[in-house]
C-alpha cells in the first residue's frame, strides 16, 4: 500500500511521508474483497457497505458486555453506525468510515474501573513461591479470559485506524492520572466524596491506573509494528518538511461543543433543516469537517444528561442520586460520564490536543474525530436510561416490557 504506479502520474504514488499502516487490517479486509472481484468500484462499495453492520455489531456487542439489554443496545447500535459522521466520510475517506474499533476502545475504558478490570488472574491456589516454578505459576495465572480478551482487543484497536487507536490510547492514559488523582484525594479526604466514588471504582486508584497503562502500551506497540515501514522510513530519509502538518491545524480540526449538539444538516423538519449550514456559513471559511461531528437528536440528549450527572457530582450535591446506582447502572453512568469529560477536555480548541500538536506531534490534526467516542458514551446513557425506564414500567405494569422493546 506504500506505493501505486496506476495513480500519481506520471510517477506514481507514494505513501511513504504519510502514516497509513495503522490501517492494515482494513487493508487486509479490502484485499480479501479483491479475491472475489478485480473491479475497484465494486471492492470500495462493497468495503464501504460492510462498515455499516460491523461498526453496529461492534457496538451492540460492547454495550451488552456492558450490561444493556438486547432490545436497547440494538436501537443505540443502529444509532452509533448512523452517525452523520458515517455519511460524511463515506468512500472519500473510507478507512475513517471503518469506525467499529471505537466502542472497543471505549469498552476499554469502562472496564478501568470495574472489577476486575482490564487484566485478571485465573481462580485457583496461591503457589506463587520463590521457586521458578512459582513464578512459572504465577505469570500463567494471568492469562485467563479478561486478559486475553484485552489483548486481542489492543490488537483490533491498534491495527483499524490511527486516529481511534490514538484517541483511546489517550484516553486510557488519562483515566490512569484520573485514577491515581482520585486515589491520593480520598487518602487526604476520608470525609469527602472522593474523585474514586465519583468514577464508581472505590479502592482501585492504582490497580485501574496499571491496567490503564498496560493497555496503552500494548495500542502503541501494535501501532509500532503496523508503522513499522513507514517509520524505517523516515528514519532512513527524514521527513517531508514541504507537507509537514502545523501547529494550528490542530485547532482548525478541533473539537466543538456547538458542532456536537447542533442539528444535523439538511434536518427533514423545516425549521432546522438550514440552522447548522447558516451556523457553518458564519463561523467557518472553507473546509470544516467538524460540522459534521453532530450526535444527533439522541445523541445530544444522552450527551446532555451525562454533563447534568457531572456537573451534579462536581458541586457535590449527588448523594440521594447516587445510591440508586444499582438500580439504574449509575456506575457505568459516571464512567461515561467522566469519558466524555476527558474527551472534550482533551479534543476542543485550544485542550491538550494543542499541547500534543505543540510538544508532541503534528501528525494527529483532526481531533474533532474523538466525537465518535463522546457519542458511544451518550449513546451507551441513552441505553442504560432505556432500561431505567424498562424496569420501573415493568415493576409497575406486569407484561408491557414486551411491547415496549
Amino acid at each position: 500500500f506504500q506505493g501505486n504506479p496506476s495513480l500519481g502520474a506520471p510517477f506514481g504514488l507514494q505513501l511513504y511521508d504519510f502514516p497509513q499502516g495503522a490501517d492494515n487490517l482494513n487493508l487486509l479486509a479490502i484485499k480479501a474483497l479483491g479475491l472475489f472481484s478485480s473491479n475497484p468500484a465494486w471492492v470500495l462499495n462493497v468495503f464501504f457497505l460492510l462498515t455499516f453492520p460491523l461498526t453496529a455489531a461492534s457496538a451492540y456487542l460492547v454495550l451488552r458486555a456492558l450490561g444493556v439489554s438486547a432490545g436497547a443496545a440494538v436501537v443505540c447500535a443502529v444509532i452509533f453506525t448512523l452517525l452523520p459522521y458515517h455519511f460524511y466520510r463515506g468512500e472519500e475517506q473510507v478507512l475513517l468510515s471503518a469506525y467499529y474499533s471505537v466502542p472497543l476502545g471505549a469498552l476499554l475504558f469502562l472496564r478501568l474501573w470495574e472489577e476486575p478490570g482490564l487484566f485478571a488472574r485465573r481462580a485457583g491456589p496461591d503457589r506463587s513461591g520463590i521457586d521458578r516454578s512459582g513464578i512459572v505459576q504465577h505469570a500463567l495465572s494471568w492469562l485467563s479470559r479478561r486478559t486475553l480478551l484485552t489483548v486481542a482487543l489492543c490488537i483490533v484497536i491498534g491495527s483499524a485506524g490511527l486516529y481511534y487507536a490514538v484517541f483511546a490510547l489517550v484516553l486510557l492514559l488519562a483515566g490512569s492520572v484520573v485514577a491515581l488523582a482520585g486515589r491520593a484525594h480520598s487518602r487526604d479526604d476520608r470525609g469527602a466524596h472522593s474523585a474514586e466514588r465519583w468514577v464508581g471504582v472505590p479502592r482501585r486508584g492504582r490497580r485501574a491506573a496499571a491496567s490503564g497503562l498496560l493497555a496503552s502500551l500494548l495500542i502503541a506497540a501494535m501501532l509500532a509494528i503496523n508503522l513499522a515501514p513507514t517509520l524505517i522510513y523516515q528514519a532512513e530519509h527524514g521527513k517531508n518538511t514541504s507537507i509537514a502538518r502545523t501547529t494550528l491545524q490542530s485547532d482548525q480540526f478541533g473539537l466543538r461543543l456547538s458542532d456536537l449538539v447542533l442539528p444535523v444538516q439538511q434536518n427533514r423538519l423545516p425549521f432546522l433543516s438550514d440552522v447548522n449550514q447558516r451556523y457553518t456559513e458564519a463561523t467557518s471559511t472553507g473546509y470544516c469537517e467538524a460540522c459534521f461531528e453532530n450526535l444527533g437528536a439522541v445523541g445530544s440528549a444522552g450527551f446532555l444528561s451525562l454533563c447534568l450527572l457531572a456537573l451534579v457530582s462536581i458541586v457535590g450535591v449527588a448523594g440521594a442520586f447516587a445510591g440508586r446506582a444499582d438500580r439504574v447502572g449509575l456506575a457505568i453512568y459516571r464512567s461515561a460520564a467522566l469519558g466524555v469529560a476527558l474527551s472534550f477536555a482533551i479534543a476542543t480548541i485550544g485542550g491538550a490536543s494543542s499541547l500534543i500538536a505543540f510538544f508532541l506531534t503534528r501528525d494527529i490534526r483532526g481531533w474533532n474525530r474523538i466525537s465518535l467516542f463522546i457519542a458511544f458514551f451518550s449513546l451507551l446513557a441513552i441505553a442504560l436510561l432505556l432500561d431505567a425506564a424498562i424496569r420501573r414500567l415493568s415493576g409497575s405494569r406486569p407484561g408491557r416490557r414486551g411491547r415496549i422493546l
